[in-house]
């Protein structure tokens, strides 16, 4: 009989998630975490761009910006995209209840809940699967897989949390279907687990069916069922799959067109070439089993309880369960545990894509079946002669087995190790007095009660030691930052009111050597920039940024960290927010400082849209003309790119830069020295020097360190400022420099104002830009252009007095539309692309349900009968 009797059948569902949450608020209170304190688990990328999507998510949720797109992202972007990745998530609008300042209070909260559902949607499979567990069993199981290693680690990763939450739901369905009990569970949390985040959503599918051949196998083994009537489980539930999918699809589909505008979006099957090896030692499964332990790609931490350990091994040991079903189960464990060491597998439960950060990704799969596991052991406990001596034993290995692995550990380590060893011997003990008839039952039920409240310290150890891993600090920082950059904000939109884009050169998280991350406060502060840092890039854009100098950096971003003066007056840049002086445009005093960066006017800034009647300048200057050779790949030569788009623009050859005389001396392998000659004239002065693999290096001008070079993170282009008639840029790297190329070149300022000159003067009168749309009035006396700084996309619909037309692509990347002579009325309007194909595969998925519950009621009246 259960301990808990006569309450709600929800009563324990609601018991593990208030469980699980309030040991999270525990640990914020004790540990100072928001809502409590100065730190937070919104660290690392929820640092970097989580918490500006966040905001930007709050604006739209409260109509101040778009689901669909925004001139915040990057130079302007898909921004269905994004949010599809996961920011769709329920549990984000809290966000409604929290104003901006406190975004790092709502991710703590936002954790807290979904660790909290992880609970609850776990108390309700075992529920379900287990009908004879007891309550007491299914709480502490509940509360072992919430604060399971992977949740507490994949924190800051607040999305991934979603594949923990919803997992069970996923497997509970794929057990009903197989026992041939309705598929409505399975469609419903495919459907919208994929709508609410697809990444989470696939590899749930994907375990899903590697569940249904278990379950069906099971089955057979248990009931004795046909191999007949288990294919017909496992086909039902790839139908019930894809039906939840074919639901899905007016956000997923949407949300594939988004990820298929970069290389992000594409499936790298040639992975699997060559993939036939182990990324670690398997071992590593039972030996990093510990507290305070995390993943690795050579290793997975699974830790959920040692009540979880010992329960697996218990399963095994029992003589309750025949040889095949021992052999059933444990291939399943072995499928599990080669999905984090055996490459193929690794890849497919990656979804087909290289992952090179924030293992394991799925590590909660491997928690949910120890627990599973257990589950069976316990879910008929009874008597045993045998077992208390075997299991003695088995535990007595386990604990053999890691202390010989880490004999070498350091004295912390193996503290943390001595402790998880001890919590196997307690509940092994705990286990013991449960198997054993001579106990009476007030006895047996403090041993009970002792394993529910052992497993909760126990969990709460644990995520106290990775807590203090994964954390960020300086809350209070973060709102006095945000604040004082708002007020800025707020002064440039009131003192100038057109449209234009800003940048800065200094983010909120400066890492060492003048590197950022932090590209996308855009997007909580509300204004335009060119910076962009997300999973859903456009190749587009950052090709043309690439070309222009602000460099790629993997497949998420690219380098925005100085003012590049002619790729910002393109785009349309006006004010730049910099804690340095900016050669080439003009501090202002009506502004205050804030977070020690004035506001820098650039004055030669072009609109956003204005009208050209000269033709483009085609020269026979190609793109393979300005490559530098580095090695594996090549690099444009970003000056004499930006020579080309100028000339572009203007209809004859500019030359706004000019090649520097310098000269090289190589001083050690590690150092080399470039002395420049500063040519007469107004001229800003830039260098770039492309590598051929990453060193590591440092730039000194003038024996001053200017930046980190030569690694993730650094810029290609960088300024040469110096008061001095001589400048030396001093270049050292790692064991020896890296340099494929050199390139010093001057701006000419005064071409660059000839050249910006037109396009000021015919800036449209009448136009307006929001995001997602841009519509202006123009009357010409002549046939013209009308050029834009508006990346193009084939999901921009673009009419001229209300007929549609194909526009001119400028410079390959922005959108330029043909003007007849007369009034012109032109309009842009974007529609995120694969929405009609969305609702199209969606209606055949209603349909599919249709024939479902058909066939469902069909056979219900069948039985009946």
């Amino acid at each position: 009989m259960n301990l808990i009797k006569e309450r709600s059948k929800i009563a324990i569902h609601i018991y593990a998630f208030l469980a699980a949450a309030a040991l999270m608020f525990g640990l914020y209170l004790v540990k100072g975490y928001a809502p409590f304190g100065n730190n937070s688990l919104a660290c690392m990328d929820a640092n970097i761009d989580y918490l500006d999507f966040l905001a930007n998510l709050k604006d739209a949720l409260e109509g101040r910006a778009s689901f669909i797109y925004s001139f915040s992202k990057g130079i302007g972007g898909n921004m269905f995209g994004v949010f599809a990745s996961g920011y769709f998530s329920p549990v984000n609008l809290l966000l409604l209840l929290f104003d901006k300042s406190q975004l790092h209070t709502f991710f703590d909260v936002a954790v807290a809940v979904k660790i909290g559902l992880s609970s609850l949607t776990m108390s309700y499979f075992l529920r379900k699967r287990f009908v004879l567990l007891r309550d007491e069993l299914i709480l502490t199981f509940s509360v072992c897989y919430g604060l399971c290693q992977y949740n507490l680690v994949q924190a800051s990763n607040i999305f991934f949390l979603d594949g923990t939450c919803t997992l069970p739901l996923f497997l509970l369905g794929t057990y009903y279907i197989v026992n041939k009990r309705k598929p409505y569970l399975l469609i419903a949390i495919v459907a919208v687990t994929v709508m609410f985040n697809w990444y989470m959503g696939g590899i749930n599918c994907i375990y899903t069916a590697f569940w249904a051949l278990f379950e069906s196998v099971w089955r057979r083994e248990t009931e004795g069922v046909s191999i007949k009537e288990c294919c017909g489980g496992i086909i039902k539930t790839a139908v019930a799959g894809l039906t939840g999918v074919l639901l899905s699809c007016i956000v997923f589909i949407p949300s594939i067109v988004a990820l298929q505008k970069s290389s992000e979006g594409s499936l790298d099957l040639m992975l699997f070439k060559d993939s036939n090896y182990f990324l670690g030692n398997i071992i590593t499964v039972i030996t990093d089993y510990y507290w305070g332990a995390t993943s690795s790609i050579e290793c997975v931490a699974l830790f959920c309880g040692a009540i979880s350990l010992v329960g697996c091994i218990a399963f095994f040991i029992s003589e309750r369960f025949n040889n095949r079903q021992k052999l059933t189960v444990g291939g399943l464990i072995i499928i599990t545990v080669l999905m984090y060491y055996w490459y193929p597998l690794y890849l497919v439960f990656s979804l087909f894509k290289y992952v090179g950060s924030f293992w394991s990704r799925y590590g909660y799969i491997g928690s949910f079946l120890m627990i599973f596991v257990a589950g069976l052991f316990f879910s008929e406990l009874g008597e045993e002669k045998n077992l208390k001596s075997k299991l003695t034993v088995s535990a007595a290995a386990v604990s053999v087995i890691m202390l010989v692995y880490y004999r070498d550990a350091d004295v912390t380590g193996l503290k943390w190790i001595y402790a998880t060893l001890f919590g196997i011997c307690v509940i092994t003990l705990l286990i013991n007095i449960l198997l054993d008839g001579t106990y009476r039952e007030r006895t047996k039920r403090a041993a009970i009660w002792s394993i529910v409240v052992f497993s909760a310290l126990e969990m709460w150890c644990n995520a106290w030691l990775l807590m203090n891993i994964v954390h960020q600090k300086d809350v209070d920082k973060y709102k006095d930052y945000m604040s004082q950059a708002k007020k800025q904000l707020e002064s440039i939109k009131t003192m100038d009111q057109g449209y234009y884009r800003i940048s800065q050169t200094r983010t909120r998280f400066m890492q060492e050597g003048n590197l950022t991350a932090n590209y996308d406060e855009a997007h909580s502060l509300g204004y335009w920039g060119i910076a962009s840092y997300t999973s859903v890039p456009d190749d587009l854009t950052r090709e043309f940024l690439d070309r222009s100098g602000y460099r790629i950096n993997g497949e998420d971003m690219y380098i925005v960290n100085y003012p590049l003066l002619p790729v910002d007056s393109f785009l349309g840049v006006r004010y730049v927010l910099s804690d340095k002086s900016i050669p080439g445009m003009i501090r202002t005093d009506k502004i205050e400082s804030a977070n020690k960066k004035d506001v820098y006017v650039n004055p030669y800034a072009i609109p956003m849209a204005f009208t050209t009647d000269v033709s483009e300048y085609t020269g026979d200057l190609n793109y393979s003309d300005l490559e530098a050779s580095t090695g594996k790949e090549s690099q444009i030569n970003p000056f004499m790119y930006q020579n080309d788009l100028y000339s572009r623009l203007t209809g004859e050859k500019t030359e706004l830069y000019i090649p520097l005389e310098y000269k090289r001396k190589n001083i050690a392998k590690d150092e080399v020295e470039f002395s420049l000659t500063i040519p007469d004239g107004n001229y800003i002065l830039y260098g770039n020097l492309p590598w051929k693999k990453e060193r590591k290096e440092v730039i000194h001008v003038n024996d001053e360190m200017l930046t980190y070079y030569s690694r993730w993170g650094s810029p290609s282009v960088f300024p040469i400022n110096s008061d001095t008639d001589v400048i030396k840029v001093k270049v050292t790297g790692e064991k020896k420099v890296s340099i494929a190329d050199e390139q010093f070149y001057a701006l000419d300022l005064d071409a660059l104002g000839r050249a910006v000159k037109t396009a000021k003067e015919h800036e449209l009168s009448d136009y307006t830009i929001k995001d997602g749309y841009f519509t202006a009035n123009v009357s010409s006396e002549r046939s013209e252009r009308l050029i834009t700084s508006i990346p193009y996309e084939p999901q921009w619909e673009v009419t001229v007095n209300g007929e549609k037309v194909e526009p001119d692509i400028f410079a390959d990347t922005f959108i330029s539309v043909p003007i007849e002579k007369g009034d012109n009325h032109i309009e842009f309007k974007y529609h995120a692309g694969g929405f009609s194909l969305g609702i199209a595969f969606t209606l055949a998925g209603l349909l599919l349900l249709v024939c479902n519950i058909i066939i469902e009621h069909r056979k219900t009246r069948k039985e009946e009968k």
